[in-house]
């Protein structure tokens, strides 16, 4: 058993409740989404019908198979959104986009294994918290139709790093933990971001919003 969070205090299916029933807004966010989007950004809306799966699977049986998909649903998504982001968004070359992405996935992949006290083992998301930062910024120089949509993806993401690493923290007080909190501030956080990258992605074909 992988117990990671405060809700689990025992093997079992439903020993973690609120953290799997909260795996629901990524399933909401993937029906949202899914209507709305066309061409090579359906593939990050499915990405996210997969972290749905993976998260929901995890916390259902908190193994270390169930683990390596959730974690690795999460990591296809952010270098999928990452490339696609520089590249239709940014109007990167391929070859800048593929160094740019590539020099992300290096930074992240670090951070998995740097252990700062007190973030309950979230370092992993501090560059995407960063890079929604940047992406933000340059939405609002460019005066991008997105650019409100990453506002609050930013501010979502903000919100639900905090009750992460909040969780292991308030246990004590707290026995359900914030985890689930998590769960519904990313599905904020991804339906934002989707919502604010099919809305400036240039209109070549391979992206678009669909009104």
């Amino acid at each position: 058993m992988v117990d990671l969070y405060c809700e689990r205090t025992l093997d079992g299916l439903f020993a973690e409740p609120l953290n799997l029933l909260s795996n629901l807004a990524f399933f909401v966010v993937f029906f949202a989404l899914f209507s709305r989007s066309q061409g090579s950004a359906r593939l990050l809306v499915y990405l996210i019908l997969a972290i749905a799966i993976g998260s929901s699977l995890f916390h259902a049986f908190a193994r270390v198979w169930a683990l390596v998909l959730d974690v690795g649903t999460i990591s296809l998504f952010m270098v999928a959104y990452v490339g696609m982001y520089l590249r239709q968004v940014l109007n990167w070359s391929l070859k800048r986009t593929i160094l740019g992405t590539s020099i992300f996935v290096v930074i992240t992949g670090v951070l998995r294994f740097v252990h700062i006290e007190g973030l309950n083992y979230s370092e992993f998301y501090l560059s995407p918290l960063l890079l929604l930062a940047l992406f933000m910024w340059h939405q609002r120089q460019a005066k991008l139709q997105g650019r409100r949509a990453m506002q609050w993806a930013l501010g979502s993401f903000s919100a639900a790093l905090f009750f992460r690493i909040a969780d292991l923290h308030i246990c004590e007080h707290f026995p359900a933990g914030t985890h689930f909190l998590w769960h519904v501030c990313n599905g904020l956080c991804l339906y934002f971001a989707m919502v604010a990258y099919l809305k400036s992605a240039n209109r070549d074909g391979l992206a678009g919003f669909v009104e």
